[in-house]
């Protein structure tokens, strides 16, 4: 996959940075007292924690045979039970379910709540969010739009929400090409973000890196430079100097530099951050530990041990098959990775496979002119050809 902080700007790192795959969050609203039904959700939560995605979810379908039963088809009690289901079936790469589930969700808020409550923005960023991994961003457009409007509309007026939503829909913009409106909702969701008391680190970091994207479609380098800058001292401000943050605030700007910039900088930084993701990987390679192995072989790849990045990058696609099973996107996405650096070590047989496979999970996924698609195929057909 290309650099991500190129200035030819990657269609699948737009898309997988617009909306990540949501963590399944549980106690957004109360759990209902009844004891079968709370065993059944905190099993789920144990579950998902540790990668079990598919049984979690069995988890969350037998937790809403309870609530039915108990407070009836239309009672708002099923709302987040029914979002939690939504999101595992992301997760899993059932997206057709998931569409259903959370419109199903969305249905029994504005039912209960009316049209305008503010608490309907969460369901429609969730669903948002799902049209926009399926490529569907002029469906996800209005969503947005109407989140952003009920938060600002809201008593509370929380400043937290209304960035959030003023990021997420800059991120349908950018995806849809609308730079212009995209940069103003970015920096309209850093004004909101100054607005609070406490700091949010995170959400700071968030949207200088969707500054930097939005400037580098605009082929504006110095801006987009200037911004990944920002974001790393953001990250070194808010977090421990050998966090995984920061080292992910290093590797974003060296991509940056090494397509850019001055070699020996990108270097200094490429090494720093190799330093600390080393930190984080030990000989577990389970599904806690795939984010930490999934850097460090970014990290290695960066400095040119492909052997050391393809070691790590096998250790993935298995982790990740044995969790998701053998056509998720995710391991398409990890073989294309791997297959990448297979590239650089002169390995070009084996990535052809490996991209061969890839395309195909993606196509079981998604339709031909999904951006995820589209940039495999294109990988594999210059692969074919005999890459430069």
């Amino acid at each position: 996959m290309k650099n991500p902080f190129s200035l030819e700007v990657s269609p699948l790192r737009t898309l997988f940075w617009a909306f990540l795959i949501p963590s399944v969050v549980w106690g957004a609203e109360p759990m209902m007292d009844i004891g079968l039904l709370e065993t059944s959700r905190i099993g789920a939560v144990n579950a998902a924690k540790t990668g079990g995605f598919a049984q979690a979810l069995r988890g969350e379908e037998q937790a809403l045979k309870i609530a039915q039963d108990q407070f009836g088809p239309t009672s708002l009690s099923l709302v987040p039970i029914l979002e939690d289901q939504g999101v595992l079936q992301w997760h899993l790469a059932r997206y057709g379910e998931a569409e259903e589930t959370l419109k199903w969700a969305l249905a029994l808020r504005e039912k209960n709540l009316g049209p305008d409550d503010p608490q309907l923005a969460g369901s429609l960023d969730l669903l948002a969010a799902l049209y926009g991994e399926m490529n569907r961003w002029e469906e996800a457009r209005p969503l947005e739009k109407r989140a952003l409007a009920l938060r600002q509309a809201g008593a509370s007026g929380d400043s937290r929400a209304i960035s959030n939503s003023q990021e997420l829909l800059g991120r349908v913009e950018l995806a849809l090409k609308n730079t212009g409106q995209a940069l103003a909702l970015f920096q309209q969701a850093q004004e909101c973000l100054e607005k609070l008391s406490k700091p949010d680190p995170a959400a700071s970091v968030n949207l200088w890196k969707d500054l930097a994207r939005t400037f580098l479609a605009r082929q504006n380098l110095p801006q987009a430079q200037a911004c990944l800058e920002k974001a790393l001292g953001a990250d070194r401000k808010g977090f421990a100097p050998d966090s995984p943050q920061v080292a992910d605030g290093m590797l974003d700007l060296a991509d940056f530099d090494r397509g850019h910039g001055p070699a020996d900088k990108s270097r200094a930084l490429d090494d720093s951050a190799l330093a600390i993701a080393k930190k984080f990987v030990g000989t577990n390679d389970d599904y806690q530990a795939l984010p930490h192995m999934k850097r460090l072989a970014r990290a290695y790849a960066a400095i040119g041990d492909g052997s050391s990045a393809g070691d790590l990058w096998k250790k993935v696609v298995q982790t990740e098959t044995a969790v998701f099973g053998p056509e998720h996107p995710k391991v398409a996405l990890d073989l294309a990775h791997l297959a990448e650096v297979e590239l650089g070590l002169n390995r070009k047989e084996k990535a052809k496979k490996d991209l061969q496979k890839a395309l195909l999970i993606l196509k079981h996924s998604f339709q031909e002119d999904h951006p995820l698609v589209l940039e495999t195929q294109g990988l594999l057909e210059e692969t074919s050809e005999g890459r430069p």
